[in-house]
């Protein structure tokens, strides 16, 4: 298994009122690196979205990076993997306890 990091921003309010961003890093591990689908990758590219690589992880992982904003419910929108950020693109859940990370 590799390590890996979730991550997303907050934003909160100083003390003069002002939003300040708050970066939170979740430590994680990989279980699998998968490769891209051929279709999902030629349906995304006519999307406008670049697909490189899945990565499988355990749901109670991602479930960790759950926060609210403006009262709507959001997970982490990115992932460092590798020595790289990736954006999440879509998430997958084949069975209850993994899920699939889509990142580009």
């Amino acid at each position: 298994m590799d390590e890996a990091k979730l991550l997303y921003s907050i934003f909160e309010k100083d003390s003069d009122g002002f939003a300040i961003e708050k970066k939170i890093e979740i430590d994680i591990y990989v279980l699998k690196e998968k490769s891209i689908v051929r279709t999902e990758f030629y349906d995304a590219m006519r999307s406008g979205v670049s697909p490189k690589i899945v990565l499988e992880i355990r749901q109670e992982d991602f479930a960790l990076s759950l926060h609210e904003k403006d009262g709507q419910k959001y997970y982490a929108d990115r992932i460092l993997y590798g020595g790289q950020i990736y954006h999440i693109i879509r998430t997958y859940k084949p069975d209850k306890a993994k899920i699939e990370l889509t990142c580009g």
